[in-house]
């Protein structure tokens, strides 16, 4: 992963929710600890989870997208 692409992921997450932040950051690898944790059931903390990676992804998306628009053309 490059640096760049890095820093559109660490931006995006301060894009997002507390609530996906939080699950964001114990999510990876968190299983039944995580979920116990946060006060959610295991399947529901899987479906925050999987949602949050989509608002994640969708986010990181719009800010390379905006970002594009700023670069300008190599000639």
């Amino acid at each position: 992963m490059t640096a760049e692409v890095r820093a559109d992921i660490d931006a995006a997450t301060l894009e997002l929710s507390p609530s996906d932040q939080a699950i964001l950051a114990v999510g990876n690898g968190g299983g039944l600890d995580a979920a116990r944790a946060l006060g959610y059931s295991p399947t529901e903390y899987a479906q925050r989870l999987h949602a949050a990676r989509r608002r994640l992804r969708h986010a990181v998306v719009r800010r390379r997208r905006k970002l594009a628009w700023r670069v300008p053309a190599a000639a």
